[in-house]
């Protein structure tokens, strides 16, 4: 995060722009899958809007 300003650690949009939620862990489809963090300010999970989240995923379905 940049300025103390909620934003995405992927695409660096803001919370005023998109939605921003914290990345989860892990998801299920079939089988578990583990979702990489990338953050490097010691959070246990990244902030990520729902686009960056739902590209991260079908990623995983190719």
């Amino acid at each position: 995060m940049s300025n103390n300003t909620l934003c995405c650690d992927y695409c660096e949009s803001t919370y005023r722009e998109v939605p921003i939620i914290e990345k989860p862990k892990r998801f299920a489809l079939n089988k578990v899958y583990d979702l990489t963090q990338v953050n490097s300010d010691g959070r246990d999970v990244d902030n990520i809007c729902l686009e960056c989240l739902k590209e991260q995923i079908d990623n995983y379905c190719i």
